[in-house]
């Protein structure tokens, strides 16, 4: 199994949001002695930094796989179930992480409001946020292009 296409891309934005959080969680602790809710903050904050700092993308033989932050939260796509890829825009309101966009798909963001929609044989569709969004919908193109010649 190799790898296709991988490309990673942090949220600038998130990190800078919870590492200034994390930073006045921390300050308050050490200067207004311990309180529960100021740890809890810190704790919280600290691992959501952990989980959503990047969004990573990999494309190999069978599958494409989004991985946020150190990868303990992840979404693998078959191949073999895409129809379409298209590139699209999100509107700001839409916002970053992971979200249920009512009824119509599931939006995987960290950063920006470019993404690359993968329509699925399921009736599913995916957004996958991107910096780079030509070079993502090239590569699923590829990897699709090789599934129907191996198919």
């Amino acid at each position: 199994m190799t790898d296709n296409y991988h490309h990673s891309q942090k949220g600038w934005f998130i990190i800078a949001v919870l590492t200034t959080g994390i930073a006045l969680a921390a300050f308050d602790l050490l200067t207004g002695g311990f309180r529960t809710g100021s740890l809890a903050g810190l704790l919280l904050l600290a691992a959501a930094l952990i989980l959503f700092y990047r969004l990573q993308v990999t494309i190999d033989d069978n599958a494409l796989t989004i991985r946020f932050g150190i990868g303990i939260i992840k979404k693998q796509l078959s191949l073999d179930d895409v129809e379409s890829v298209r590139i699209v825009k999100n509107p700001w309101y839409w916002g970053w992480g992971i979200r249920w966009i009512g009824k119509r798909f599931w939006l995987y963001n960290v950063s920006g409001f470019d993404a690359v929609e993968l329509k699925m044989k399921s009736d599913r569709t995916y957004r996958i946020g991107t910096d780079r969004p030509e070079a993502l919908e090239a590569a699923v193109g590829r990897a699709l292009e090789d599934t129907f010649e191996d198919g």
